[in-house]
């Protein structure tokens, strides 16, 4: 018969091993659901963020394509990564010289589903809106424009 105190030490044994083993089981857990985000993240990294970082987008007013006074806003997208583009939306920033207030119009934002093969690009003039709080007195080429964001869909 076991006294107490033996008794007490094969539950402590016992314990210690399940801990352990629990520990253990928790161990290989985390690293097969590390490994598994990490190819998540890798994939999308390698399929979208890197050719992403190959687009070249551009929107300006100071460009000599865009000439008739109600057009007047460069748009230029170049293609240099190595997947062909299906869809491209893109965020125009319009302000005043000197300042950071963005005038651009929340629902002007440029999309086209233009499809641009690896090395090629596109030239738009757009009419873009400007919210109902910006300078009256200015046109629309009066403005710095520039591109604050943008999107892209990637053929398969």
């Amino acid at each position: 018969m076991q006294t107490p105190n033996e008794k007490a030490e094969v539950i402590l044994i016992v314990i210690k091993r399940l801990l352990k083993w629990l520990f253990l089981a928790v161990l290989v857990a985390a690293l097969i659901l590390g490994a598994l985000l990490l190819i998540v993240w890798g994939h999308g990294y390698i399929t979208h963020d890197l050719p992403k970082s190959n687009i070249h987008v551009e929107v300006r007013s100071d460009s000599p394509v865009c000439r008739d006074k109600d057009f007047p806003i460069f748009v230029y997208v170049e293609n240099n990564s190595s997947k062909t583009v299906e869809y491209i939306s893109i965020s125009p920033v319009a302000r005043v010289p000197g300042h950071s207030t963005n005038y651009a119009d929340f629902g002007s934002n440029i999309g086209t589903d233009r499809i641009l093969a690896p090395g090629q690009n596109m030239k738009i003039c757009y009419q873009l809106p400007l919210k109902s709080n910006a300078p009256a007195d200015r046109e629309l080429a009066a403005y710095e424009w520039s591109a604050s964001w943008f999107s892209v869909r990637f053929a398969d």
